[in-house]
């Protein structure tokens, strides 16, 4: 079928689908996907392909992958941040750039972080008290941002932590609709606001990488951390300068924050099914000794949760992609450099390969009551481009959870609705403070 054949999603002059995403992205992107695996959208001057049926994920992702570049307007943004971030990079610099963070996040060297993660937990999680109302975002980004500030910059986080936090706001803005459309050389007041917080951000870092480089920034302990594994690797010649500094607010941009907002979900979500939170409590406190590498495992109700809680709330909710060349997907021709919109969000809630999609099931994974479709589970991406920290990411995810499931439970603020509206901005996150009572263990 040509491209005139494709379905398009109905919308208005000018404009097209834009005020229906700023409004309801996920009605949009959800009726939309009813029209056929491939439809055609159009947001202000984009006019993208979404689309959504497994198979064509794992082509475009992994199979063929070579056959398509990175079309994100997340990228874009990024370029102006980090032009060389390894999310953005393409070609041989990609490449380059990506074995030489691998070495940091392979299986053995995410595994020794382990016990940091715990120890980590235990102490913020100390401060709680029985029946304290708390922000469970706020209070999982500290946890996470103490977590991936031992494990990955060692004591060279500290100085860079207020310069992240406001660039994440700032670019947390921008990344909304509709001001994610609008060109970046328009001086909007939160265009402005975001150059202002890349400037400071960008002096900040620098300050940090030149006192490693000068000794006054080494970690105290004897362990690995990645800022001075990355400053060796531009010292050696392995990264330029610019590629050290991109790198870095990648890790900082992509990392704790997409964790953080999963633990929300997964805490937010055992609040809601207290039957869900009792059975995933019985298996903690089974447990020998505190949690650890191997305890709890990738088959235990530990790993369900995380997995339910990654599939209905994909911390990456979207990716970008477009053909190098012209191609045929699902039996319709995509001209060259057509944007493909591939929503993980939609894919995860769809009725063809999930039975009740929106239901919070953890069991559905122990019980192999999966799809058979095995690409319609993407929460980490796939493919040569998939999210290097997943280990890490994963492994904080189950061993925070075993951890704080042990000793407390959660309940909804007696003012907290059981449903949020889900923003849309750099990552999948509620548009309002999710407000949940501490409950210390009993039983």
């Amino acid at each position: 079928m040509s491209e005139s054949d494709v379905p398009a999603v109905e919308g208005l002059p000018v404009v097209g689908n834009a005020l229906g995403m700023a409004r309801d992205p996920w009605g949009v992107t959800e009726r939309a996907a009813s029209e056929g695996d491939v439809v055609r959208m159009r947001i202000l001057r984009r006019e993208p392909y979404l689309v959504t049926h497994p198979a064509a994920f794992e082509r475009v992702l992994l199979s063929e992958s070579d056959r398509f570049r990175k079309a994100d307007v997340l990228s874009e943004a990024l370029a102006d941040v980090a032009e060389t971030a390894v999310i953005s990079a393409e070609g041989e610099q990609w490449r380059r750039i990506r074995s030489s963070l691998e070495p940091a996040f392979d299986a053995r060297r995410v595994s020794s972080f382990a016990d940091e993660i715990v120890a980590e937990t235990r102490r913020h999680v100390d401060r709680w008290e029985d029946g304290q109302r708390i922000d469970v975002g706020a209070e999982m980004r500290t946890l996470t941002a103490s977590i991936f500030g031992a494990t990955l910059f060692g004591d060279g986080y500290e100085p860079l932590s207020a310069a992240t936090n406001e660039l994440v706001a700032a670019m947390a803005d921008r990344f909304e609709m509709p001001a994610l459309f609008v060109p970046d050389w328009v001086p909007t007041r939160t265009n402005r606001r975001f150059d202002a917080a890349v400037d400071r951000f960008d002096g900040t870092l620098e300050r940090a990488i030149a006192d490693r480089r000068e000794g006054d920034g080494e970690t105290e302990s004897a362990g690995f951390d990645v800022l001075g594994a990355l400053v060796d690797a531009a010292d050696e010649g392995e990264l330029s300068d610019q590629e050290l500094k991109d790198q870095l607010f990648t890790l900082l941009f992509a990392g704790h924050g997409p964790t953080a907002t999963a633990l929300e979900f997964a805490w937010f979500s055992l609040a809601r099914t207290p039957e869900v939170a009792e059975r995933l409590a019985s298996e903690v406190d089974d447990l020998e000794g505190e949690p650890s590498l191997s305890s709890p495992g990738p088959d235990s109700y530990v790993a369900s949760v995380v997995d339910e809680t990654l599939r209905l709330y994909p911390p990456v909710f979207e990716l970008w992609r477009e053909p190098n060349a012209d191609v045929t997907i699902r039996g319709y021709e995509v001209p060259a450099g057509t944007e493909l919109l591939l929503p993980v969000y939609t894919l995860h809630r769809d009725e063809r390969w999930w039975d009740e999609p929106e239901q919070f099931r953890p069991e559905r994974w122990a019980d192999e009551d999966v799809p058979a479709e095995e690409f319609a589970y993407v929460p980490f991406g796939v493919g040569p481009r998939s999210c290097i920290g997943r280990r890490l990411a994963t492994l904080t995810l189950r061993l925070a959870v075993a951890t704080i499931a042990r000793r407390y439970r959660f309940e909804l603020a007696p003012d907290q609705s059981r449903t949020v509206d889900l923003g849309l901005s750099t990552t999948l996150s509620p548009s309002e403070p999710i407000e949940l009572v501490v409950r210390e263990r009993s039983d």
